[in-house]
């Protein structure tokens, strides 16, 4: 049984990253999804004053409070669920080591934050996520809605694509849904695709993808978040896949600024995929 782990501080756009992985879940499968957090050795009540309460009982609250969305989660989708609460005070960290000794195939976790403060104080978690997790992340934008994947956008410059697409975990992904995939290809030169340099990664990009059902399409890097939204707007796309540390225009883009808008900013879920 494969697992995804969705780390949740019990905000509303950490429970809506869970109600978009229990139903993730039901579509691919023969999944347990586990609830996830780190708690910190201090504990404060409802009017911030500190409670002095021992290890044991400050896991005991959360382990219910866990519970309890857990029971929620089921009505949603009827997959097989758990909670775990873990002391500690880096979530990503713990995260990353509790994710890998569970063997799980997935992260999904939620991101908000539509001021730049917001982004600082609270977008950090899902960013330093992508960027440290050895596992591939799910990004769950706060007004997502889950919907059956079937339209799947990969990102690519379409440079050193077989070096630089992590194509084990590629495939993985896709095995999930075996969806229709849209190959979009980061260039701010528009004739790109009649060069004999984009056919021969094309080629590369098509052994890599099998018999998948695939299509080519071009955005410009000087609009991009643009482009990209409008373009899975006008085709209907599901999830996008990104590769953000390969040393390619991706691990450009994906470590700028501009990442942090498309992960803040798109419409469509997003996975980042590791080495």
């Amino acid at each position: 049984m494969r697992t995804f782990i969705v780390p949740t501080d019990f905000s509303e756009t950490s429970k809506n990253a869970a109600r978009f992985a229990v139903q993730l879940a039901s579509q691919v499968g023969e999944t347990k999804v586990i609830l996830y957090n780190v708690f910190d050795k201090i504990a404060a009540g409802t009017d911030g004053t500190p409670l002095h309460l021992d290890n044991q009982s400050r896991k005991t609250i959360m382990e219910l409070a866990l519970n309890n969305l857990a029971m929620d989660l089921v009505r949603v989708a009827g997959v097989p669920m758990e909670a775990i609460a873990e002391e500690g005070t880096n979530l990503i960290d713990r995260l990353d080591h509790f994710a890998r000794h569970h063997g799980a195939e997935l992260v999904v976790i939620g991101i908000t934050g539509a001021t730049r403060m917001e982004q600082i104080l609270m977008g950090s978690n899902a960013i330093n996520l992508v960027h440290q997790s050895r596992i591939p992340v799910l990004i769950v934008p706060p007004q997502a809605t889950f919907k059956p994947i079937k339209q799947v956008a990969i990102l690519s410059d379409m440079k050193e694509v077989a070096d630089t697409v992590p194509q084990e975990a590629l495939r993985q992904v896709l095995r999930y849904f075996s969806p229709k995939v849209h190959v979009v290809n980061v260039n701010n030169f528009l004739d790109a695709a009649s060069t004999p340099e984009f056919k021969m990664e094309k080629n590369a990009m098509d052994q890599i993808l099998g018999n998948t059902e695939t299509i080519y399409a071009h955005a410009e890097e000087s609009s991009f978040i643009g482009a990209v939204n409008t373009y899975c707007q006008g085709q209907h796309i599901d999830l996008l896949i990104t590769f953000p540390r390969k040393h390619s225009f991706m691990s450009r883009f994906f470590t700028s600024s501009h990442t942090e808008k498309l992960a803040y900013h798109s419409t469509v879920p997003i996975i980042a995929l590791a080495d």
